[in-house]
């Protein structure tokens, strides 16, 4: 068996998320369909991190094992694109050692969630941005921002759904910045839980005018109560930027 690496982008708007469902049109099911035509026989896909339903990925990584010996690694991309649709496309393919493991093998994930400043959004950006009705300091958000960093117990800032046994995960870097026409807050980390990066955002946003906001928020980690926190914060903004292994660094 080969194990073979993918790196690939999609527009999350048409797809139920990564995770393959009994039910609804995911990441997952379409490019383990595309393999099977391709290859000719069953091929299940692991991948690095499971985006909700509507998240976008500029540069998600994933692997599967194959019995083909025939098609080198780095044309496995080209190949695969032929079968997928056009919100799907392999962005590089490469051989992998055996030991590789998209998602246990990863050591860090980097997520931006992007921000349209003006109300409504153009519609060429509605689909990928949160139109912001009044507008924000970067100073302010970021200082907000900076109480994320380090390592906490998330249990108030992801889905009750969330079946992680552990809610504790490390926050490398999180900030704003302005890259014209939006407005960005990137977040990097180990992992996160379910809907954790939206739901940060949300609580940003809403505590922002709060002179006491980070202090909330470091009891919000502090105590883990989820109906303290914002809204969570729809998921078209939101796009997996990136995973980073260590064979990278």
């Amino acid at each position: 068996m080969r194990r073979i690496r993918l790196d690939l982008s999609y527009d999350g708007s048409g797809f139920c998320g990564w995770q393959i469902q009994a039910r609804g049109r995911t990441v997952q099911g379409v490019v383990e369909e595309a393999l099977s035509d391709l290859l000719k026989e069953t091929v299940r896909v692991i991948g690095a991190g499971r985006t909700d339903s509507g998240v976008h990925a500029e540069r998600q990584s994933c692997h599967f094992d194959t019995q083909n010996e025939s098609l080198p690694a780095d044309k496995f991309a080209p190949a695969l694109n032929r079968f997928l649709p056009p919100d799907i496309r392999i962005l590089e393919s490469s051989a992998a050692d055996s030991r590789f493991h998209a998602r246990f093998s990863a050591t860090e994930r980097v997520y931006r969630y992007r921000f349209y400043p003006g109300f409504p959004a153009p519609p060429m950006w509605s689909r990928y941005a949160l139109a912001l009705k009044h507008p924000l300091s970067t100073e302010r958000l970021n200082r907000l921002a900076a109480v994320f960093v380090g390592t906490h117990d998330f249990t108030a800032f992801c889905s009750a759904s969330d079946r992680s046994r552990s809610k504790i995960r490390t926050i490398n870097r999180a900030f704003f910045f302005e890259q014209p026409p939006f407005l960005v807050f990137e977040i990097a980390g180990n992992a996160f839980l379910w809907n954790m990066v939206r739901s940060v955002v949300g609580t940003v946003l809403s505590e922002y005018d709060n002179e006491n906001a980070e202090e909330k928020i470091r009891g919000l980690l502090e105590k883990g109560n989820r109906s303290g926190c914002g809204a969570t914060a729809p998921a078209r903004g939101l796009s997996l930027i990136r995973v980073n292994y260590d064979e990278e660094e």
